[in-house]
């Protein structure tokens, strides 16, 4: 690494020191930063970026030295050293032989070796886990918990295994599968909320002749204020498994998954939005709603009426076509379960064929509605429209005397996020619907 190189890179370190303290002043206290504060954060993130495209051109000229690096894993064979060319027009940095490999500069270099042994097989998330509880484990391990911890002393999950745990979740997550998008808001002003513009209704042009004033539109736009609320879990592992199983990676990818898609798909559908939790598209104002009389109706009765009644609603509203159905299991195996005069299995309406019918435990079936106590609900809409916010990466801390008796080392698991809909009038939420 050139001296240079080196300088820059301690450079933006210690701005980036400057900025978290500010941050980390601001949370403590609960507030936003002040104005006086928020112009000092702004000039830092100037100069951060000006390291940065310092720091870029440097390791473009560092091509060479990244072309000969050595493995990281002891014992590889170093008489064949992986070698490396970057595309001298995107910065993009690949692997000669190493299919579907993409190394981006943008990495800072403890990002590059990280993500490099993640590709590699040589580090995940079991290695970190083995690391946070102070057992033996790899050297990449090792460099990956010393980057920092969390307020709480548990150790943020590196960036590039946060891929693995995402890629279990999204088929545990109903709102992931139907389209529900992430976005991560990690760093930011250090504020515990922040905004999002949302879609209120869709402006109404008008023709104007010439000279003529152009008409007034009705608001388009409203503020949402995302706060993040934290989501937690423990879970606890023999020392002799943790430290022997061959598969544990993937078994532990699954199990933190599995934990938070269950609780976020809830809150996302039927989230109260009274802290702790937070606002669900129940709880949205704006949606469409469809009802079943007095007492709610069968399904049997009802078929896919409600379904076309929702489309309906969700277009006349001027909302992009929905592309999903969030329903309970009982009401999508009682869709499966219509039959005609025949009892041959009913054909969907042709205007429905394309719509994804998913199903989640979350949605309860004993719900009230007048006399009936056996309703449940019917969530429907395009959900790209909606989104979980982060404010972290999942952080995994050490509850080392919790199960010291028993041999076995527990984990808490946390997360930081809120859902938002960002335009309610492309859902409608049907209700009342009976076995």
């Amino acid at each position: 690494m050139s001296k240079r190189l080196n300088e820059l890179r301690q450079q933006r370190a210690a701005v980036l020191k400057d900025m978290r303290a500010l941050d980390s002043k601001a949370n403590a206290a609960g507030r936003n930063l002040t104005p006086e504060e928020r112009t000092l954060w702004d000039g830092m993130k100037v100069k951060l970026s000006d390291f940065e495209e310092s720091i870029a051109r440097e390791e473009q000229l560092s091509a060479e030295e990244l072309r000969t690096a050595q493995p990281l894993r002891p014992g590889y064979p170093e008489t064949n050293p992986p070698q490396f060319v970057r595309n001298t027009d995107t910065g993009d940095v690949h692997r000669v032989g190493h299919k579907g490999c993409d190394w981006r500069s943008i990495f800072k270099e403890s990002d590059q070796t990280l993500t490099r042994a993640v590709s590699d097989g040589e580090f995940g998330i079991d290695d970190f886990v083995r690391g946070v509880a102070k057992m033996r484990t790899t050297e990449i391990a090792q460099r990956a918990l010393s980057t920092g911890t969390d307020t709480a002393g548990g150790f943020t999950v590196p960036t590039v295994l946060m891929p693995g745990i995402f890629e279990a979740l999204v088929p545990q997550s109903t709102l992931l599968t139907a389209g529900t998008r992430v976005v991560s808001e990690q760093g930011g002003s250090g504020a515990k909320s922040f905004n999002y513009a949302a879609v209120n209704a869709i402006p109404t042009a008008s023709w104007r002749n010439e000279g003529a004033a152009v008409s007034e539109s009705d608001p388009t736009f409203r503020n949402i204020a995302v706060t993040p609320r934290s989501l937690a879990f423990y879970f606890k592992v023999s020392r002799e498994l943790l430290a022997d199983s061959g598969n544990l990676r993937q078994a532990l990818n699954q199990a933190i998954a599995a934990s938070f898609a269950r609780e976020l798909d809830r809150v996302g559908l039927r989230g109260t939005g009274t802290a702790p939790q937070p606002r669900g598209l129940l709880n949205t104002v704006g949606i469409q709603a469809v009802t079943n009389g007095a007492n709610g109706t069968s399904l049997a009765t009802l078929r896919f009426g409600n379904l076309l009644t929702a489309y309906q609603s969700i277009r006349g509203a001027d909302a992009p076509a929905p592309t999903a159905a969030i329903m309970a299991p009982r009401s999508l195996v009682g869709f499966a379960s219509l039959a005609d005069t025949t009892n041959q299995p009913l054909r969907r309406p042709e205007m429905l064929q394309d719509l994804q019918m998913l199903d989640t435990s979350q949605i309860p079936v004993n719900l009230t509605v007048g006399t009936s106590t056996d309703c449940t609900e019917i969530y429907m809409g395009d959900f790209q429209w909606s989104m979980f916010c982060f404010r972290e990466n999942v952080s995994i801390q050490l509850a080392s005397e919790l199960f010291a008796l028993t041999g076995e080392v527990g984990f808490v698991c946390h997360v930081r996020a809120d859902f938002v809909a960002l335009y309610p009038s492309a859902f409608a939420l049907i209700t009342g619907v009976r076995p």
